[in-house]
């Protein structure tokens, strides 16, 4: 019918497609005579392809088209091509076909008749028989579909609840007719539509088959004569390649592809067996001697073949060719399944040696080189399974090479294996020489792997291994910025480190500290110059990266080591900003690998440091060539200098603050805040001190040694505490790490932070007390009172961090100026309540004076915070009133005594110094707010109200008037009524309430 009626040909290809496919997908249960069917419609197809090329090529169109029937595909490949009027297209088509189909195990058929039933599926509900097979196939996409198919599906999921959304609200507004006319025709569009999609969607899960279509590889292994036909065809194309005369050039693309289909017919199907020219030991040996030939051409012409690429054509070739002479040994049983060495000789075995030997001696180019390196190195040291690994990644897709372990894993390495003790006693290979190629920088700087091997195997002598590896990072920068494009610099740096384990103390690493810094500061140098040392600079941003990289493994493996670099005086917030930098320009994955140890790194040793990381860009790329003015470090180190020896160039310091905050932006904050320090330190007559950002870090109250004169000026003082945060941020985490136990290390941080707490306190208040005078009474200097918000945010988050650190600054004493600067700015320290209360509760250890200041702070802080808490509040004032009723007498002075004999250690009266106290505390007291018409402060306005009615009976009640006379009774007189003046203010400041 066909022959007879050409223009029916696509009718009754489409019905035997049809047949066919109905007939693949019905059980046999259900249809018996579904054999049959299936194999009338094929040889129906065979026939009307044998009409005529141009009918052979319609069929293949329309198979290729339905994914189905890919061995009659291949069949009608073979026959156009074996025609008299064969070309290179031919072949070039076929193998193309064979490499899409033999990649993988789960071939494109399945993988779009999987995503296709996946889809109609999800269209459409499934039949209940049809449930087992929707479950199955489910499993299957999720395991071997690509991202666009899943991606697809993904939308293809959105699609049919948007179409569900869609039906329910036209479900719904349709009835009601609420919009008019146009609405309901939009609306009976869309139920149209979806009505539509879904007779299709059922359609396609009637017709699209449920099972996985026949796999290539599979009718192959089955169908031995089209497996032989297929080994011959390719065995020709590629004597048709080594045939071609010498003056003619080779494509070596056409080449590499015939290698491919070849290497992957021999993977899945095998050499076969017989002696035809596509089977056993003849297709061996022919083969081996066509890629042997192609070999040796491509050494002669391979100064013809280099392109500007890091691939060529030549290195593809070569790889491929290699692979395929891997994959034939581990086919050809005379070397495969050799036992106890036991090797058989022959012709065969002879085209083996020579293919391989052709294929690893020449130098063709670095990149080939390389990949022939490691191929000799796991041959030499019998790794089997890493040789096995890289070759399948040669001509298999990654969801196969996760499988080749599991799909016949022992036969399979035993064959690996057996070609690896072939190779070290049948072939003579130059294999130090060969390896030495693969490991010279060149090489390196192309592919590292072959180093990461030698490196892992600890194959290669130390002192070598240590003169490649330090002559890369540590080299001519162009290296590093070679090497930083490659994800397996990560491997050799790590490395490079563990290898250090098998050496002896002390084990001395390839980059120093001094290393990094010495380069930190020569890019730093590079950040104004001209557009012409752009390309420098990036090379050496490189080698910091690297550098850093190695530095920051080496301490996370020795970080006893005293070569150990600190990061925090490094600029490691500028490299991972330098990381991300690098990322855009291309190299993504290797960048934030990188940027992920340098991270690790920082929260093990130095985790203050990860929140500058997000604030602090790098500065070294974002620099304009024309800066007006850069300010360096040293140049910020003389501006406070001169700030602090002549205040009349900059009295406020705003000059010298301005070059600091320009120098943080530009420099690393390790070295300026080091620069800053010695010169914050330094004197006008003595040199500046040396300090190290390290030594900082470790003792930071160092910097608290600074002149008085710098608190005074607003510049120089924001600058010290900018760098006193920073340094107790580090602080904390080095006697976090250092201390024996937690609770050492608390206790430390406690004394610390008191310390700092109480000078800030002090400096806040201004008062300082001068050299003695020729008296012997000291005279108080320059009184000033400063309000810095810098020093106060310092402060609060000081106390916020330890419990009980108010406390204790009260039981040590504090100024009252200093007293009334924490009650009013540093609302924390009403946390410590309870253990405030406490102190007061205890008797012998604190004395009189002390006792009363102490009820003093307390006192204003239940006022001035109370009414945060009022459960806390009230039972702090009363503790810290009784304290003041029962000390009355001693505010009063002792009866009969006309000059107080009480008298501390200082010297200084202690019935005035808790007369001090006292009046502070009835002063304070005036500050309740509330009182019987107000509900807050009810509670201390209570306590403070029975107080005062106590302090007044007792200044009526007072005993020692009677027995007084002279300038004592007038003394004691005059106190009495001053307690009695000030009960009386803070009772009319209460509202007058209190009956006196």
């Amino acid at each position: 019918m066909a022959a007879n009626c050409p223009a029916a040909i696509p009718s009754l290809l489409r019905g035997c497609l049809d047949a066919y496919e109905a007939a693949a997908v019905t059980p046999s249960s259900m249809l018996t005579g579904a054999g049959p069917i299936v194999s009338s419609s094929r040889a129906a197809m065979s026939a009307i392809a044998a009409l005529s090329p141009r009918e052979t090529q319609k069929v293949m169109f329309v198979l290729q088209d339905a994914n189905v029937l890919p061995d009659l595909v291949l069949q009608l490949f073979l026959s156009s091509s074996s025609s008299s009027n064969r070309n290179d297209s031919d072949a070039t088509t076929t193998a193309a076909f064979l490499i899409q189909h033999l990649s993988t195990r789960c071939n494109a058929d399945i993988i779009m008749t999987t995503a296709r039933n996946y889809e109609s599926k999800q269209e459409t509900p499934a039949a209940p028989h049809h449930a087992s097979l929707e479950r199955g196939s489910s499993d299957v996409v999720s395991k071997v579909l690509k991202p666009d198919t899943t991606r697809s599906i993904a939308h293809g999921k959105q699609q049919h609840h948007h179409q569900q959304r869609q039906q329910q609200h036209t479900n719904n507004i349709v009835p009601q007719r609420q919009e008019g006319l146009n609405h309901t025709v939009t609306a009976n569009r869309k139920r149209r539509r979806i009505i539509s999609l879904s007779k299709k969607a059922a359609w396609k899960e009637r017709i699209i088959d449920r099972r996985p279509l026949p796999n290539l590889s599979n009718i192959l292994v089955q169908d031995k004569v089209l497996a032989t036909d297929v080994r011959t065809f390719i065995l020709t194309s590629i004597q048709a390649v080594v045939k071609v005369e010498d003056t003619t050039p080779i494509q070596w693309g056409y080449a590499t592809l015939l290698i491919r289909a070849y290497t992957l017919i021999l993977y899945r199907v095998g050499i076969g067996a017989g002696s035809s020219l596509g089977s056993g030991t003849r297709f061996v040996e022919d083969s081996m001697t066509a890629i042997g030939v192609l070999a040796t051409k491509l050494e002669s012409s391979s100064n013809d073949i280099h392109h500007t690429k890091a691939t060529s054509l030549g290195d593809e070739f070569r790889k491929i060719a290699t692979c395929a002479c891997i994959i034939t040994f581990s086919r050809f049983s005379p070397i495969a399944d050799a036992k106890q060495n036991n090797f058989m000789g022959g012709s065969a075995v002879a085209a083996c040696v020579s293919c391989l030997t052709n294929l690893v001696t020449p130098s063709i180019s670095h990149v080939s080189d390389v990949f022939v390196a490691r191929v000799v190195g796991f041959l030499d040291n019998e790794d089997a399974t890493e040789l096995r690994t890289m070759i399948h990644s040669c001509f298999l897709k990654p969801c196969e090479i996760k499988k080749i372990f599991n799909d016949d894993s022992s036969d399979l390495e035993d064959a690996f294996f057996n070609i690896c003790r072939w190779t070290s006693v049948k072939v003579m290979l130059q294999k130090d020489v060969i390896v030495a190629r693969g490991v010279s920088i060149p090489a390196v700087t192309e592919d590292v792997m072959a180093l990461v091997d030698a490196a892992r195997r600890c194959s290669m002598e130390d002192a070598e291994l240590d003169r490649i590896i330090g002559e890369l990072l540590r080299g001519e920068p162009q290296h590093c910025s070679q090497l930083v494009r490659q994800s397996a610099v990560i491997s050799l740096v790590t490395h490079a480190v563990v290898m250090l384990y098998k050496r002896p103390q002390p084990r001395l690493p390839l980059i120093l500290p001094l290393h990094l810094e010495v380069l930190a500061s020569n890019i730093g140098g590079h950040r104004h110059n001209s557009s012409g040392d752009q390309k420098l600079a990036s090379h050496q941003q490189s080698q910091f990266i690297l550098q850093l990289l190695y530095a920051c493994i080496f301490l996370n493996e020795f970080p006893e080591s005293a070569f150990a670099i600190d990061p925090r005086a490094l600029p490691m917030d500028d490299a991972i900003s330098l990381c991300k930098n690098h990322a855009h320009k291309g190299n993504t994955g290797v960048m934030k690998s990188i940027e992920s140890i340098l991270r690790d790194t920082m929260a093990n040793h130095c985790p203050e440091l990860l929140g500058e990381t997000d604030v602090h860009t790098f500065p070294w790329t974002r620099l304009h060539t024309d800066h007006p003015r850069v300010v360096s470090p040293a140049m910020m180190s003389r501006m406070i200098s001169s700030c602090m020896n002549n205040n009349k160039v900059d009295p406020s310091g705003g000059a010298a603050e301005r070059s600091f905050l320009q120098a943080r932006a530009l420099f690393p904050l390790a070295e300026v805040d080091t620069a800053a320090a010695s010169a914050l330190l330094s004197t006008k007559y003595s040199p500046k001190p040396f300090f190290t950002y390290t030594a900082l870090c470790r003792d930071p109250l160092t910097l608290l040694k600074c002149r008085v004169s710098i608190w005074m000026s607003r510049g120089l003082r924001r600058i010290l505490l900018t760098i006193l945060r920073r340094l107790l941020e580090g602080n904390c985490h080095i006697t976090r790490k250092t201390a024996p136990t937690e609770d050492a290390a608390q206790e430390l941080l406690a004394v610390r932070n008191l310390v700092v707490v109480r000078i800030l306190l002090i400096t806040l208040t201004g008062t300082f007390t001068g050299k003695a005078s020729s008296s012997g009474q000291g005279k108080p200097s320059e009184k000033y009172c400063v309000h810095c918000p810098m020093t106060i945010s310092i402060i609060r988050s000081l106390v916020s961090q330890h419990e009980g650190l108010v406390a204790m600054l009260i039981k040590q004493g504090l100024p009252n100026d200093a007293i009334d600067v924490l009650v009013e700015y540093v609302p924390e320290c009403f946390t410590d309540a309870p253990n405030i209360l406490k102190l007061l509760s205890e008797r012998n250890s604190l004395t009189a004076p002390e006792r009363l200041a102490a009820a003093d702070g307390a006192l204003r802080i239940a006022i001035a915070h109370g009414s945060r808490n009022e459960m806390q509040a009230q039972p702090l004032a009363y503790a810290a009133l009784s304290v003041l009723v029962s000390s009355f007498f001693l505010v009063v002075g002792a009866v009969g005594v006309p000059v107080s004999v009480l008298s501390a250690e200082g010297g200084k009266d202690v019935t005035l110094k808790c007369r001090e106290s006292a009046f502070r505390m009835l002063s304070a007291i005036q500050k309740i707010k509330g009182g019987t018409q107000s509900k807050r402060g009810i509670g201390l306005n209570h306590e403070a109200a029975i107080a005062l009615q106590k302090i007044a009976s007792l200044c009526q009640g007072d005993n020692g008037m009677a027995t007084l006379a002279g300038s004592a009774a007038i003394r004691r007189k005059a106190i009495l009524k001053e307690i009695w003046d000030a009960v009386l203010r803070a009772v009319n400041s209460m509202g007058g309430a209190i009956q006196m």
